[in-house]
């Protein structure tokens, strides 16, 4: 698939593997916690199951990427023990050109529409893959370390009831004892994986729910407000500019369509 990003995004994970290239604006990443910088014409990659979140630097207006993203299977099919493994770019900066190469050809090639697009797409798909798998693998620590895996498992779980149960009010001690830890513990190991605390988490995915039914439907800013789990419309119109610098309503008319 292929994105152009102008949202910020709550913290989240997928089986997929992701690629990204940035073509504008600069970007904070964040996976399992750990924080990077992204400026136009970098590349980033997310491995498997990884939890990551992005936010937009605050001057830099907003974020346009180009995102590949590849079916887990698509990976294990070349390579059976995948599983130990994970992508990394570090130190790799002589293979970065030639991903940005690849990576803007398949753009290009799914824009235009061309006859047999498709194939070519697949083909330098195949290309990137093979790219990435005979040079930017490395050990999966997830695969070494089973305490490790088994916390990072509880965030993740947190953060699917956090996207099951966004709409209602919902609290930290709840959501630990879901995952079975207690209410202190979650919060620091949260932190620790996310990047930002439970309830920073929580409002994102709540502005960002509330942000596509201000595109995409006619109701009232009252019943968004509502519907996305905030307790009043005060609330929602404050959590929305803290995040987004205008209200819901200046957003809406100045996007919707």
């Amino acid at each position: 698939t292929l994105a152009g990003d102008t949202s910020r995004v709550p913290p989240h994970w997928h089986k997929d593997i992701e690629l990204n290239l940035v073509q504008a604006g600069t970007s904070i990443s964040i996976v399992d916690g750990r924080q990077s910088i992204l400026s136009p014409n970098d590349i980033n990659i997310i491995n498997s199951k990884k939890i990551h979140y992005g936010d937009i630097l605050e001057d830099s207006g907003f974020i346009k990427l180009i995102t590949i993203q590849w079916d887990y299977d698509f990976f294990l099919r070349y390579c059976p023990d995948f599983p130990q493994y994970q992508f990394s770019l570090d130190n790799r900066e002589w293979i970065k050109p030639k991903l940005r190469e690849l990576i803007l050809k398949i753009a290009d090639l799914h824009q235009s529409r061309i006859p047999y697009s498709e194939m070519k797409i697949h083909a330098l798909l195949l290309e990137v893959g093979s790219l990435l798998l005979e040079h930017c693998l490395e050990t999966n620590s997830y695969y070494q370390d089973y305490d490790l895996a088994r916390k990072i498992e509880q965030i993740q779980e947190s953060i699917i009831y956090i996207e099951e149960n966004y709409s209602r009010q919902l609290s930290l001690a709840e959501i630990a004892h879901h995952v079975n830890m207690s209410p202190a513990y979650f919060s620091r190991k949260f932190k620790q994986f996310t990047g930002i605390n439970f309830y920073e988490c929580l409002t994102l995915h709540r502005v960002q729910k509330a942000r596509d039914e201000l595109l995409n439907t006619d109701q009232t800013i009252t019943e968004i407000a509502f519907n996305n789990g905030f307790p009043n419309v005060k609330s929602f119109i404050e959590s929305f500019k803290k995040i987004y610098h205008i209200t819901p309503k200046q957003y809406q008319k100045a996007h919707k369509c």
